[in-house]
């Protein structure tokens, strides 16, 4: 019984281990989406940087030949200080994300990462109702409190059985006949050996019963512990599985957004360039495209790192 109790502790231990392990796969996953989005945004920044400083020098040919006010120079001229500054604090950013995720894999933090050019499209490869049974069946904490609960249940039969009467039988002997030469071929052969049979009564019983009643409640006091983790666990996943639907709402919608105001920014540009009209409203709609455009790569990532957030929840 204590043999048991003692495989049923290390087990609950080993999920330990295991929860820890895939706590850092997650950490690890989370860490590098980040890391894409950043870089996304630093790359659509500069583009969008970019489109300024050539709506800049239009302007300013504008200005010369009496098409347009001296204004609109200025407020470009604002716009791109704004996103220079921007720019340089995602670049910041991305410093501080490349060294967290170079040290969570034990390598130089200077080191560069790869970044792709963009997401694989990835779906939940289970449904709600099996991302719930891994829960309860699966999660390294479920399963190590679990382990932990019957190693308790063991202790209480160990418990049990060392407040009852112990037995033993076995034999005791000696040797006679050495005599004055021990070197001789018989020497020592001849042996007394006496069977032995003994009865151990245990007499402090309140301590044996008590043992038994210690490893009961700790037995009742895992299984809450278990129930109410579940249910931890359980309303976790239903925020997560809440933000991987909403991303994928949101990915065809930015998607859509961005190409309709690509093509609204094409058509304002085309007015500014041949009329100088609309300055206003091509600044305006260039804020919106850029901003559209970053909402599309974050919603890739979030509904990457939900997905991440899910398969830890299910013990994967």
């Amino acid at each position: 019984a204590k043999q048991d109790a003692a495989t049923e502790m290390a087990k609950s231990k080993y999920e330990q281990f295991r929860e820890a392990r895939s706590r850092l796969f997650y950490d690890v996953k989370s860490t590098y989406y980040n890391l894409y989005f950043v870089q996304k945004a630093i790359d659509i920044t500069r583009d969008n940087l970019t489109i300024l400083n050539i709506f800049h020098k239009m302007s300013l040919i504008k200005v010369e030949a009496g098409m347009s006010s001296s204004v609109d120079v200025l407020r470009l001229e604002m716009e791109i200080a704004d996103m220079e500054n921007q720019l340089v604090k995602l670049g910041d950013n991305l410093d501080v994300q490349r060294i967290q995720f170079n040290n969570m894999l034990n390598v130089d933090n200077i080191r560069t990462v790869q970044l792709p050019d963009s997401l694989e499209n990835i779906n939940m490869d289970m449904t709600e109702e099996a991302v719930t049974d891994s829960i309860k069946n699966g999660n390294h904490q479920v399963l190590q409190m679990e382990f932990m609960q019957a190693a308790y249940a063991r202790q209480q039969i160990a418990a049990q059985k060392a407040g009852n009467p112990g037995i033993m039988v076995g034999i005791d002997y000696f040797v006679i006949g050495q005599g004055s030469n021990p070197t001789m071929a018989d020497a020592g052969k001849d042996a007394v050996v006496f069977p032995m049979v003994g009865i151990s009564i245990p007499i402090y019983r309140k301590k044996y019963t008590a043992m038994v009643k210690e490893a009961a409640f700790m037995q009742e006091s895992s299984e809450n512990k278990k129930l109410n983790k579940i249910n931890v666990l359980e309303t976790t996943f239903e925020k997560a599985y809440n933000d991987y639907k909403d991303a994928c709402r949101r990915i065809p919608l930015f998607l859509g957004q961005s190409q309709k105001a690509q093509k609204a920014l094409n058509i304002l540009r085309t007015e500014y360039e041949t009329a100088g009209k609309n300055f206003e409203e091509v600044l305006q709609t260039e804020r919106q495209l850029l901003k559209y455009r970053l909402e599309l790569q974050k919603a890739r990532s979030d509904k990457d790192a939900a997905i991440a957030f899910i398969d830890y929840l299910a013990g994967k």
